[in-house]
């Protein structure tokens, strides 16, 4: 029977070296261990993912989720990869959906924000509100649809910690109603985990679609008005 090891990102140190998790360092220095399948675990990206092809093509060979690592910015209205957190989603059912959640040594939350060895929870609530966007354009709305998102509403329970490890999201939506002809609601819950019987994050949310072209004149109306308010 064949051992599983985990990659991660060398920017989670404490938890490598109290999981024994192997770093992407050691692994492009070319260690391996026989009769082992490898995971992808947090802080590896595309681009890591090539150097260990490069580096250390066994290792390559033997990791077993190498697709998780593909990831589209622009399903999270991102401009740089590296601060897209989630997987295409894919859909289970009507009202179910399944994502992963990736999170690059280099994204934004990271640079000054890791604290002891779990995934902080700003950066779970980012992946959330990704995956609003991504479930909603790739199954709600036409691909020539400029919208506009508005969050009203968001609810978070942590259950326990999540580490650097692969992590899922499921994703159900409760409700989605045409409240107007420019405004679609939704109302969503997302449970996190590492193993599906035990979820260690619930966040759910209620948001709100506009078109595109209404809420950008709207914005700038406000922002016109809003030093009104310090008179």
């Amino acid at each position: 029977m064949k051992t599983i090891k985990f990659i991660v990102g060398d920017c989670f140190g404490h938890f490598i070296n109290d999981a024994e998790t192997e770093s992407l360092a050691k692994i492009l220095k070319g260690d391996n261990a026989e009769n082992t399948d490898y995971l992808i675990g947090q802080g590896i990206s595309m681009n890591d993912l090539e150097l260990i092809k490069l580096n250390n093509p066994k290792v390559y060979e033997s990791i077993k989720n190498r697709d998780i690592v593909k990831k589209n910015k622009q399903i999270a209205h991102k401009c740089k990869v590296e601060n897209c957190h989630i997987t295409i989603p894919t859909k289970v059912s009507d009202t179910e959906y399944h994502l992963n959640i990736l999170i690059d040594s280099g994204c934004c939350e990271l640079s000054d924000h890791i604290t002891g060895e779990h995934i902080n929870g700003v950066i779970l609530i980012e992946a959330v509100r990704q995956a609003f966007i991504a479930v909603t354009e790739a199954f709600f709305l036409a691909p020539e649809d400029k919208t506009y998102f508005i969050m009203k509403e968001l609810r978070c329970e942590f259950l326990q910690f999540l580490f650097p490890l692969p992590i899922q999201m499921r994703y159900k939506i409760l409700s989605h109603v045409q409240k107007a002809k420019c405004q679609l609601d939704f109302s969503v819950s997302t449970e996190l985990y590492h193993v599906e019987n035990e979820k260690a994050c619930v966040i759910n949310g209620v948001f709100s679609v506009y078109p595109k072209k209404m809420m950008v004149q709207l914005e700038s109306e406000l922002a016109k008005n809003s030093l009104t308010i310090f008179k």
